[in-house]
């Protein structure tokens, strides 16, 4: 019963690929460009909020466990985010690509698994999304296309 998304976006990417508004338009290796991207950053930047909460040092965590839906490139956003965290390339990674809306809950029992079985463990989940893939523009023929906001 969703009757209206909303998606931010800055004029000057729009501006510059007009293809991602157009209806049938062949953007999606853009949008998965725009996922691959963003995804990280997303990530790194919700971090290293969690890791000041935390209030221990980023090079005490061993193991990382990333979870997306949206971008699936290799090196992966696991290796983005410990490059741009600073943390040390021994940090256990673990990548859980294409998991969907549970995803989440996957890589909190990952989570739960790793701290459990490895003494000593400081695990970091991280969950990050952007809606780039799943952005469409609708069939002007629809009929909710033309109801009144």
């Amino acid at each position: 019963m969703i009757e209206k998304r909303r998606v931010y976006m800055s004029d000057d990417l729009l501006r510059h690929n007009p293809c991602i508004t157009a209806y049938r338009s062949r953007s999606l290796n853009l949008r998965q460009d725009l996922a691959d991207a963003t995804v990280p950053l997303l990530g790194a930047t919700a971090t290293r909020r969690a890791i000041g909460d935390w209030g221990r040092p980023a090079s005490g965590i061993t193991h990382l466990v990333f979870c997306t839906t949206v971008s699936g490139c290799i090196p992966g956003a696991d290796f983005e985010v410990v490059r741009l965290l600073g943390l040390p390339l021994s940090t256990r990674r673990f990548m859980l690509y294409q998991v969907g809306c549970h995803g989440g809950g996957m890589a909190l029992r990952l989570a739960k698994d790793l701290a459990k079985n490895n003494p000593g463990a400081r695990v970091l989940v991280v969950g990050s999304e952007v809606i780039t893939m799943a952005l469409r523009c609708n069939n002007p023929d629809h009929w909710y296309e033309n109801r009144p906001i």
